[in-house]
């Protein structure tokens, strides 16, 4: 007895230290595992562990869960993933992320500090960004101007570059990073419907949504109007260029009426001035300065539009006239050679003083010129008819007396 009773207490006492002494060989399970408790894995783990609501919890410096697919057919995925918290490395990051394992890469990373609701996946499927509640697709959401940046590196050789689409409580609007934020596009809070839609052709259309041009801007405010402005150094420029494969021209039509006016460039590099349905142009400008009408010109010579006014000397009018060359000649760019009749400006801007400028002659000047020549031309003849009459009336009385003389 004393001896079998020895022996239980050595194999008790030999049980006890196997299960005293730490276990360093891999234990593998060839059947299901069930533990009814927590568990905790990693170097730091204790005894005296406190698992709170933990089921499972990883406790040492280096903290990885790591899924090795060991598929070896080429017909099945085989690609490794780890979940990884944090470096391994002194003065590393603190972050929890997804790593690529075969690729060596971390397509998914939260870094520490994260605020709350950072990313968030509704039950739609809507993704918020800031905020737990997302009513969008994509829904973003911070306290002062929202933003998107959209940056292109030097990886891939090209220029870096960086683009925000961004939004507050003025404006959406696109900012040029590189460029000192400048924002070359802006839409502000309260624009109205259909401010600027882009058809499927390509057509803009500002103020519609179903634009009929290339350009269509369309009020019912009495604003639809279009100012082209710069505020630059002074000097002359082109401010709007119409280019096209022939004539190109501007349409003014009165919608109310339905009259309408076309200013054209035509097939002699000449500029016409149509009044649509009419077959013809009323005014032509020519390349050479000539200018057409189909109807009589009218200047303006209201009364009610002048100052100044004062009577001229009819006789000094013609007096001067008379000593002013008129000649015949041909303009020089006119390649038609068309002659002419007239007197040249500076000899006529010299003799009367008329006129702007002594390069060119006002019709109404040169008209008045000659309405005021045949006034004294018309005094002056009124003048000879009245001495006419009287060396007639002289001549007669002379003529009878001789008569009654020769009687005698």
């Amino acid at each position: 007895m004393p001896t079998k009773q020895r022996t239980v207490r050595l194999s008790v006492l030999a049980a006890a230290l196997m299960l005293a002494t730490p276990a360093f060989a891999d234990q593998v399970i060839n059947t299901d595992l069930a533990v009814q408790g927590s568990a905790c894995v990693g170097f730091d783990c204790s005894s005296s562990t406190q698992f709170g609501y933990d089921t499972i919890r990883l406790s040492e410096n280096n903290l990885r869960i790591r899924f090795h697919d060991t598929s070896s057919s080429s017909a099945f995925p085989s690609a490794d993933w780890e979940l990884r918290a944090n470096d391994t490395t002194n003065g590393g990051a603190n972050y929890f992320g997804i790593v690529d394992i075969d690729s060596g890469t971390v397509p998914f990373r939260v870094q520490f500090g994260a605020p709350n609701d950072s990313v968030v996946i509704s039950s739609s499927g809507a993704i918020g960004v800031g905020t737990r509640n997302p009513l969008a697709d994509l829904h973003v959401t911070t306290a002062d101007s929202p933003f998107i940046r959209l940056e292109q590196d030097s990886t891939g050789g090209w220029s870096p570059r960086s683009w925000d689409i961004a939004a507050n409580e003025t404006s959406f609007f696109v900012r040029d990073v590189q460029s000192g934020l400048n924002i070359p596009f802006r839409i502000r809070a309260g624009a109205p419907r259909n401010a600027m839609t882009i058809e499927s052709n390509g057509y803009v259309g500002l103020g519609t949504g179903v634009p009929s041009a290339a350009l269509h801007v369309f009020r019912s405010d009495g604003n639809a109007s279009v100012l082209v402005e710069e505020a630059g150094e002074e000097g002359a420029r082109d401010l709007l260029t119409l280019a096209n494969n022939g004539p190109a021209g501007v349409l003014l039509e009165d919608t109310s009426t339905g009259a309408a006016w076309r200013l054209t460039t035509l097939d002699d590099d000449g500029l016409g001035l149509d009044a649509t349905g009419n077959g013809s142009n009323e005014v032509v400008f020519h390349p050479n300065g000539e200018v057409t009408i189909l109807g009589v010109l009218n200047q303006g010579s209201n009364r009610d539009n002048k100052e100044a006014i004062v009577p001229v000397d009819s006789s000094d009018i013609l007096a001067r006239l008379e000593g002013l060359e008129i000649s015949e000649w041909s303009y020089i760019f006119d390649g038609s050679g068309a002659r002419h009749v007239g007197p040249m400006a500076q000899d006529f801007h010299r003799v009367f003083g008329l006129g702007s400028s002594p390069t060119g002659i006002s019709s109404i000047d040169s008209a008045g010129v000659a309405l005021a020549a045949i006034q004294a031309l018309v005094e002056r003849n009124r003048n000879l008819e009245s001495r006419v009459q009287e060396l007639s009336e002289r001549l007669d009385a002379l003529g009878s007396t001789d008569h009654s003389l020769l009687c005698e």
